[in-house]
């Protein structure tokens, strides 16, 4: 999954507390890694509205905030 953080990094932000901050950071590296925004772009950019899913509960964040904030941003 080009979108999708790695298993490791997910399990240290869920299950080890990482903080979001340093989460956050290691995913963008990895999101631009991968080159994430031009294969967003490139796959869903004929679309008008597209709609990110993500696992954010009232305790934790979604690595999809990051990704919201690098599409709106490129």
């Amino acid at each position: 999954m080009v979108f999708a953080p790695d298993r490791e990094l997910l399990d240290l932000y869920t299950k080890y507390h990482m903080p979001w901050e340093d989460y956050a950071r290691e995913y963008e590296k990895i999101i631009r890694k991968r080159d994430g925004v031009a294969h967003f772009k490139e796959r869903y950019g004929k679309y008008h509205s597209v709609c990110l899913l993500g696992t954010a509960t009232r305790k934790r964040r979604s690595h999809n905030e990051v990704l919201r904030d690098l599409l709106l941003n490129s």
